[in-house]
């Protein structure tokens, strides 16, 4: 255990499998605490190499990829440095874990690591600004508002915590290693969402840390993007409160904790499509890879919770292929908070961007089928809806689900169908977001569009993909545990600087080694 540093870590032992299973190795519990300079230099390192990466993507002008860039890094620093200090990297998530898990993360240490970590974005941005001889400023663009902008760091920064919460520190056990892919995805779809206003941050040392670099430009703007961020982090840890019980053993077994999961998840989803549409100067051609992250990250946060579902037709699929889980009121209250949560997410996408849209086919000047008509579009969104809904059944819904990687697969049919019939359907794919954008864009224009007739055929298809899972699964390997109708409880792990999302504890087994 030489390389494991200087501090003890967990010890793998070679024990056989009581499942009968080939012998392989099992992660003991972690054996101590890492001392705080180690934990503080983590921090320091990761938030130096994030917030260079930030200031690269922006100088070099990667506008396409910056976000892909920006949530891969910050991924790969959660995986590499959640044993060393809990990869917060961010002062909003170390005030959500302190708040959120009280008694995990003290005052005494807080403070600290947020030093730390603005410190080490100070570094990163001197850094790039050195290398480019050139540094860029803080704040609202001339397409956007200063109350705009507060709004969506605090919404996606509350986005961000929450799934922090929701993955690191709720479950531990054999599906809990996604979670630093789960935190990635969230600043993808945050990125692509925001960037064109002038947000995009969801962390005070990055804005800070651009803001006092750039001062040139100015400098003030990091007090309103913190203020934001901070409340974002509260909100969260209260939110994340909401959805568990009491005791952090478990996961909260109330039907009001799914259906507030449920709300939240859908809220985001249809926000996050609705700045992506209306971005400036023109839709985001990033939006199907920033839709898809968003509905990936929220299912990974609250897969346990509520089954993760987000979207009508996905509950409606579920109940016909597995009625036992998923009873008659309760998709009644499913699919109504969605269609709750959707209309209230694109009514605040119209305050904040001032514009609006309506669902239906896509016209595109210059090509050779210009219009499409609604027959054309309805069969897309039938053809992808089933698609979305026989990839979620057979996912999450056997036996033996993809436990990592079924919130990737889900969000990966959204980048899939975006991309495919996006320029035909627009690639709703959800009740949820064709009646919900198409409500605002009633009471903004008093013109209906084609919402209505795209959730038949969204619905139709959702009916028809789970005939199809049931022909094609036994009884025998359907799931019979409840996941998607969220009456999951598994256990908790702390969220302190010696456990999950600061120190993850896996229980794989690795046979064959």
């Amino acid at each position: 255990d030489a390389f494991r540093g200087p501090y003890p870590r967990r010890r793998l032992e070679s024990t056989p499998s009581l499942r009968g299973e080939a012998a392989g190795f099992h992660a003991m519990p972690d054996l101590g605490t890492p001392p705080l300079v180690p934990r503080l230099a983590g921090e320091a390192i990761g938030t130096y190499v994030l917030v260079f990466t930030v200031g690269c993507c922006v100088l070099s002008e990667s506008y396409l990829l910056a976000g892909v860039a920006v949530g891969s890094v910050l991924a790969i620093l959660v995986y590499a440095l959640s044993e060393v200090s809990g990869a917060h990297l961010n002062p909003a998530v170390t005030v959500a874990i302190m708040v959120g898990r009280r008694g995990e993360m003290v005052w005494n240490d807080a403070w600290k690591y947020i030093v730390a970590q603005i410190l080490g974005g100070l570094a990163g941005a001197f850094t790039y600004g050195g290398m480019f001889m050139n540094t860029f400023p803080l704040g609202p663009t001339s397409r956007s508002t200063w109350l705009a902008v507060a709004t969506v760091e605090l919404l996606y920064t509350f986005m961000l915590c929450y799934v922090v919460l929701g993955t690191a520190g709720m479950r531990a056990g054999v599906d809990k290693n996604h979670y630093g892919l789960a935190i990635g995805l969230v600043v993808i779809a945050g990125v692509y969402a925001t960037a064109w206003m002038g947000a995009g941050t969801f962390n005070p040392a990055i804005a800070i840390a651009i803001d006092v670099s750039g001062a040139y430009y100015g400098f003030g703007w990091c007090i309103m993007y913190v203020a934001a961020q901070m409340l974002g982090a509260v909100l969260a840890a209260f939110a994340h409160q909401a959805v568990q019980s009491r005791s952090i053993s478990v996961v909260n077994s109330k039907p009001s904790a799914a259906f507030v999961s449920e709300g939240i998840g859908t809220f985001f989803l249809v926000l996050t499509v609705g700045l992506n549409l209306l971005a400036l100067p023109a839709p985001s051609a990033a939006a199907p890879i920033s839709i898809g992250a968003a509905l990936a990250a929220m299912i990974y946060a609250d897969n346990g919770v509520s089954g993760g579902h987000f979207n009508p037709a996905v509950s409606l699929a579920v109940f016909v292929s597995r009625r036992g889980e998923m009873t008659s009121p309760k998709l009644a209250i499913y699919v109504g908070v969605q269609l709750v949560a959707a209309v209230v997410a694109s009514f605040i996408y119209t305050v904040l961007t001032f514009r609006t849209f309506g669902i239906g086919p896509v016209c595109l000047p210059n090509k050779s089928t210009p219009c499409w008509q609604w027959a054309g579009a309805g069969v897309a969104e039938f053809i992808y809806t089933a698609v979305l809904c026989m990839t979620v059944l057979h996912v999450a819904a056997t036996r033996q689900p993809m436990r990592e990687l079924h919130g990737l697969a889900i969000g990966f049919v959204i980048i899939a169908g975006g991309y495919a019939v996006g320029h035909i359907s627009g690639a709703a794919l959800n009740p949820a977001v064709s009646l919900g954008t198409d409500l605002a864009y009633f009471f903004s224009t008093w013109h209906l569009g084609y919402g209505w007739i795209y959730t038949i055929f969204q619905l139709a298809a959702s009916v028809a993909a789970a005939f199809l899972f049931m022909t094609t699964v036994t009884s025998d390997d359907r799931d019979v545990s409840g996941k998607l109708s969220g009456n999951t409880a598994s256990p908790a792990a702390p969220l302190g600087p010696t456990a999950p999302f600061v120190v993850h504890q896996r229980q794989q087994q690795y046979s064959g080694v």
